[in-house]
């Protein structure tokens, strides 16, 4: 009876540790989702991708670095009307909340907007031109909405 008790736990234990490793290497290979919501937001028209950062998870997505994200930058010829940006989001499949903007001077303006697509947090933002670009830059952020510690989901 005892010799099975111990023979019960260590194969148990070589189970839970097989499906840690799988998981592990599941969540490091997977984005997350954050490809495909980023998909949905619709960008700019005149604006192109200049780079992507893909920053990949681990066994449990808690906040913080442990999360997969993406990020997208893109550049323009010329800068962003806040019209052009509202239609964007509009016509976007993500269902943005209101588009926000601050205006610190003259010259520097800087919006943003969120929303939450398939358990995916995507973050838009636009800066007019006092970025180094002549158009301003253009970013979409997506990462999945983390796990509340302590509750499971």
């Amino acid at each position: 009876m005892r010799m099975s008790v111990v023979v019960a736990g260590a194969m148990g234990l070589r189970v839970v540790t097989a499906a840690a490793t799988i998981s592990s290497w599941w969540a490091f290979r997977n984005d997350g989702g954050t490809s495909a919501a980023a998909d949905a937001v619709r960008i700019p028209s005149g604006w192109t991708l200049s780079e992507t950062r893909v920053s990949r998870g681990q066994l449990f997505c808690f906040d913080g670095p442990r999360c997969p994200s993406l990020q997208r930058n893109y550049v323009g010829d010329s800068p962003l009307r806040w019209t052009q940006l509202q239609q964007a989001l509009d016509s976007s499949d993500a269902g943005f909340s209101k588009l926000r903007c601050s205006q610190p001077s003259a010259t520097v303006s800087s919006c943003s907007a969120s929303a939450i697509l398939e358990g995916v947090r995507l973050t838009v933002s636009y800066a007019a031109p006092d970025t180094g670009s002549p158009a301003g830059s253009f970013s979409v952020i997506a990462s999945p909405v983390p796990i509340a510690r302590g509750t499971g989901r």
